[in-house]
């Protein structure tokens, strides 16, 4: 089978594999055609010397069902039409623990004792145990102390990272099992009397954020705020950016901006379970993966099983108001 490979690392590094070597840079994409192979094998090698808690590591592609698999979770990848493959590599990462950095705490939630620990300025897991369970929290975050609060059956642990970010989760404790229901990296964090407010920017085109409320006598479910950086929103004004903008808009619900991106026909078509229906639940906005620029057509990322890309054309009139939309 042929297909073509996209490699997008998150660090830089070497790749190797039986017949191709290269250096990839941080953050771009570098695309491979792959001939008449079942079985990819993968290795990569950091190249920064400042990441010194990354180790190199292999991973082996394969065909399942007709779709495209890696055995590594530092690994993700998106099927792309037309047997194109966006591979995006996480590096990873390992600590050394230390008797003088680890940290243990007691805390009682859910009728039951609990042991939290975790590595102070390290990237270790958060461990939560119990006389009969065990729950680890997959942490990419180095931070000094983690502060613990309790209702009823509900853990909220944060944390000020080193990057002045702040790391938030909840965890539920059920019949002597852990859920994990949140896990947020956010820009802010206020602490009133046991009750969190945390604001996250969305790093969009309009400006979004997203102001999450964590009440004790609410039990600590998230009260979700949506709201912007500015007074008002920014609106795309230039065709390039005119579908970002709108399928951002769209992402997080707030149809009443994409459709300011529509002409007034459209916008009169569509309610708001028609965007729904649609275009459905998509992580992420994307560039497709085609080597020919076309500003009209853009990839909307579902986290299927696998992840999938979707194509869509977005024809805009001259007036930069988008008339109609169609998946290709």
């Amino acid at each position: 089978m042929e297909y073509m490979l996209h490699i997008k690392p998150t660090f830089n590094c070497l790749v190797k594999s039986n017949n191709f070597e290269q250096l990839l840079n941080k953050d771009k994409l570098h695309t491979f055609l792959i001939k008449d192979l079942d079985v990819l094998p993968l290795s990569f090698y950091p190249t920064d010397e400042e990441n010194k808690n990354s180790l190199p590591f292999a991973c082996k592609l394969s065909f399942i069902n007709n779709n495209l698999t890696s055995n590594k979770k530092q690994t993700e990848i998106i099927c792309f039409p037309d047997n194109n493959y966006l591979l995006t590599v996480e590096p990873f990462l390992f600590c050394f623990p230390s008797s003088f950095e680890s940290k243990t705490q007691t805390i009682s939630f859910g009728e039951t004792e609990h042991s939290i620990s975790w590595l102070k300025n390290d990237f270790c897991n958060i461990k939560i145990s119990s006389e009969n369970s065990f729950f680890e929290i997959e942490n990419t975050e180095k931070f000094l102390n983690l502060n613990l609060l309790t209702s009823k059956n509900i853990l909220l642990g944060y944390a000020k990272t080193n990057t002045n970010k702040y790391l938030v989760f909840t965890v539920r404790y059920e019949n002597k099992k852990y859920f994990l229901l949140s896990k947020n990296i956010v820009d802010i964090l206020e602490v009133e009397n046991e009750d969190i407010s945390t604001y996250k920017n969305l790093f969009d085109f309009a400006g979004h954020g997203i102001v999450t409320n964590y009440k004790k006598e609410n039990n600590y479910i998230e009260e979700i705020l949506l709201a912007y950086n500015y007074d008002l929103p920014l609106i795309a004004k230039h065709k390039e950016f005119i579908p970002y903008a709108f399928f951002e808009a769209i992402k997080i619900k707030n149809y009443k901006l994409a459709r300011n991106y529509l002409t007034p026909e459209l916008s009169n078509k569509l309610t708001d379970i028609h965007f729904e229906k649609f275009f459905g639940n998509f992580n992420s906005v994307s560039q497709t993966l085609s080597p020919t620029f076309n500003c009209e057509e853009i990839a909307l990322i579902y986290n299927f099983s696998p992840s999938i890309a979707k194509i869509f054309n977005v024809k805009i009139n001259n007036q930069n108001k988008i008339e109609n939309i169609y998946e290709n």
